[in-house]
């Protein structure tokens, strides 16, 4: 595909099609390669080169959300980039290793809280496939429009061809301004859904409660906007990340619309205090509790997590049965594709 004879700061548009691609989801992360040359004459003076993924998106009041058409359920994180020794600064290994870490617990989405994440990290995601709410800063209180239509804007045009990014959020927790909800389309070829995180919106669309209580959860289980709670199971004290993830995780498969849940939060976020001889500081209950500790060490609710969310669920027999039954709860994969190791043991 080529352009020429473009003018001085126009715009200049490449067309092109693709039989049959291999579509991107968490689960399977088919990625194609974009390279992109500007000439001058014969000299290549810019080159671009961007991968990027074929993939669709839907919220679908009373039954769920979609992926390339197939139901799916979010099981999340909401993460920030922090590491105890350099604070908000982080490299791709860590970005490389957080992500691989999610997947290791059986999760496949994470929530960027509270601010959009870096660009490596969304590399990594499309590479090693985790879905993810990319979202524009804001906590109890919001940009004014002037500002915000430019952070949008810079935040969409940045992100925009991540494969990875489901939704864009808007805030958090009540810092939405409203008036911005139609700039994220402008720059958006997909017109992916934009969230109020905490909050029921798009209205009759969707809705992401936050830390519903059970009794809650099931209300909204029973309605028909797509219920994602952006936060739910606070890990405080490494109490709430797996205590009830059951009861919440069985009523949200069974439901008619129900689309899973993005737990608070991923790590514990303790800063390295040289002054005080290294010690790990987290202000008493101050900063984040999540579920692996500030150097991503395995705690108690990572393995309550990863036990429940696991894709391949066996049952064993009852009675006098000697048989046991396998589910798959992969969105994509076919159980076919997984190895199985087993052993039975008789207490006596």
């Amino acid at each position: 595909m080529t352009a020429k004879d473009v003018a001085l700061n126009q715009e200049a548009h490449l067309a092109g099609k693709i039989a049959n691609p291999r579509l991107w989801t968490a689960e399977t992360p088919n990625l194609y390669q974009l390279k992109v040359r500007l000439k001058s004459g014969d000299a290549v003076v810019h080159t671009v080169h961007q991968k990027f993924g074929f993939r669709t998106i839907e919220v679908r009041p009373g039954q769920g959300l979609f992926v390339n058409g197939n139901r799916v359920f979010l099981k999340g994180f909401a993460r920030h980039s922090f590491w105890p020794d350099s604070g908000r600064t982080l490299s791709e290994q860590i970005f490389r290793d957080d992500i691989n870490l999610i997947k290791e617990m059986n999760g496949n989405a994470v929530r960027s809280s509270h601010y959009p994440p870096d660009r490596h990290f969304l590399d990594a995601c499309d590479e090693l496939g985790l879905y993810v709410f990319d979202e524009l800063t804001g906590w109890h209180a919001n940009y004014d429009t002037e500002i915000g239509k430019i952070l949008v804007k810079e935040m969409v045009e940045h992100d925009v061809n991540h494969p990875s990014i489901l939704f864009w959020d808007n805030g958090n927790e009540g810092g939405f301004n409203f008036d911005l909800d139609g700039e994220f389309a402008k720059y958006d070829p997909q017109k992916r859904t934009v969230l109020h995180p905490w909050a029921a919106y798009p209205p009759g669309i969707a809705d992401t409660k936050h830390y519903p209580t059970y009794e809650v959860l099931q209300q909204k289980l029973a309605q028909d906007p797509v219920l994602l709670p952006t936060e739910m199971l606070h890990g405080n004290f490494d109490g709430g990340a797996g205590a009830g993830l059951q009861d919440y995780w069985d009523a949200i498969l069974k439901s008619k619309a129900g689309a899973g849940g993005i737990i608070w939060s991923f790590v514990d976020e303790d800063v390295k205090r040289t002054d005080k001889g290294g010690i790990l500081d987290s202000q008493g209950n101050m900063a984040p509790d999540g579920i692996v500790g500030p150097y991503r060490e395995r705690e108690a609710s990572f393995y309550t997590v990863k036990h429940l969310w696991s894709p391949i669920i066996v049952t064993p027999p009852e009675g006098g049965l000697r048989s046991y039954t396998v589910s798959n709860r992969y969105g994509f994969l076919n159980a076919e594709n997984c190895t199985y190791e087993w052993q039975t043991i008789a207490f006596r």
